[in-house]
């Protein structure tokens, strides 16, 4: 599809196509936002792909796969406001982290410069979670 060729155009218009005929977001278009958003070389292209992250459904996720591919992609663009809306949503969610979530956590909390986060999410991983 779209993110494959990485055509940011025609991923954009598949979602208005979807908001025409009233569909929600789901994990997987998300994901696959996400995904082109991360691979994308121009950064006005992935900012726009990370735009979607501005609707209110977008964070409305259960998904560790989902919250790791949009941290990792705001991460990567240094996408504060995205990336803080994720953490805040995780802490909110509970989704079961894995190591690698934990660690996109930490590596966005560096980010966004919330040190005090940054040992937080590295005792829940060691102390609570025995990871």
């Amino acid at each position: 599809g779209a993110a494959k060729q990485l055509d940011c155009e025609e991923a954009l218009r598949i979602i208005a196509e979807m908001d025409r005929r009233k569909l929600r977001l789901d994990s997987c278009v998300v994901t696959t936002m996400m995904r082109l958003a991360r691979h994308l070389p121009n950064a006005r292209d992935a900012y726009r792909a990370l735009s979607i992250l501005d609707r209110p459904d977008a964070f409305m996720f259960d998904d560790e796969i989902v919250l790791n591919t949009v941290l990792d992609a705001c991460v990567y663009h240094r996408d504060c406001k995205h990336l803080s809306r994720a953490v805040d949503a995780y802490s909110s969610r509970k989704v079961r982290a894995s190591v690698r979530t934990y660690g996109l956590l930490i590596q966005a909390c560096a980010t966004l410069q919330r040190t005090h986060s940054c040992w937080t999410f590295w005792k829940e991983m060691v102390d609570r979670r025995g990871i």
